[in-house]
């Protein structure tokens, strides 16, 4: 059952970042997506349910079947049969939406899905986890790992795990980017060879190094997708992770003594999100 929600959610993830886009194009695959999203944990109901349906049964039909066992009114029922009429249009008379109007029926999708996730599964939608869906182990692992911590109440087990889920995520991004070899710094003693410089400390190379990895991480960010202020965000904010040559790593917190809840739920959801969109392009 729990499955069928994780894909919903996906579903819906996907169909959001479309329904935040202008064109006229997608906003009909936000609506025929976010239709999809409803139409997956309509399913979903109406087995938990035990109803006697066909494969073949109308979305219509599996509404009436669903609120005839359950004895009550689907809910945003006259919303999300909205939302299926203009995925009809879009789909099978090729009728452009507003762009206006993605943002509406994301609404529509979303309270429905919670709604219903609540009252039928008894599942908090906004709870269900996305890690089940992380291709790369190493990462997935990791993610596990800090989402059992946060249920034990282990605040810094939860925060390092999800420290150690982005430093692997972005990892893997650097097989795309160029390195900026560190030896580069090195290169500042010629300055002391150079009397009118020598003793006055310039660090060219040391600022250009510094600069230049800078200028990697916001690329990195940038190829990750999402909100490149998030990135940031979690760069300065998460303690810092360092792999040995053995391959073996360590988390250092440098000065955060109490890293809080809302950090740990926020990471969490975070690296979850940008490892399912990286893992869309990147392999």
């Amino acid at each position: 059952m729990i499955e069928q929600v994780v894909i919903a959610k996906r579903i819906f993830m996907i169909a959001e970042r479309y329904s935040r886009q202008t064109e006229p194009l997608s906003a009909g695959l936000a609506i025929s997506l976010f239709q999809d999203a409803v139409e997956q944990l309509t399913w979903c109901v109406a087995k938990h349910l035990d109803l006697d349906v066909k494969d073949s049964e109308g979305f219509v039909s599996l509404l009436g079947k669903i609120e005839r066992k359950s004895e009550e009114v689907i809910p945003q029922k006259a919303k999300i049969l909205e939302l299926n009429k203009s995925r009809v249009g879009f789909k099978h008379y090729g009728n452009l939406p507003a762009s206006s109007e993605s943002g509406k029926f994301r609404a529509y999708a979303y309270d429905f899905l919670v709604l219903a996730s609540q009252r039928y599964l008894n599942i908090d939608f906004e709870e269900v986890s996305l890690a089940s869906l992380i291709g790369d182990g190493t990462i997935r692992g990791h993610i596990e790992a800090a989402q059992a911590a946060l249920t034990n109440d282990d605040i810094r087990k939860a925060v390092s795990e999800a420290a150690l889920g982005r430093f692997f995520l972005f990892k893997k991004l650097d097989a795309y980017l160029p390195q900026v070899d560190d030896r580069l710094s090195d290169a500042d003693r010629i300055f002391e060879q150079i009397p009118e410089v020598r003793g006055h400390d310039v660090q060219v190379f040391h600022y250009l190094t510094e600069y230049l990895g800078d200028v990697a991480r916001f690329n990195a960010a940038a190829l990750a997708g999402g909100d490149i202020g998030e990135h940031l965000y979690f760069e300065h904010t998460l303690p810092s992770v360092i792999q040995f040559s053995a391959g073996n790593t360590k988390v250092t917190y440098s000065g955060m003594i109490n890293p809080t809840k809302e950090l740990a739920e926020r990471a969490i959801k975070y690296v979850i999100e940008t490892a399912i969109r990286i893992e869309s392009t990147v392999q």
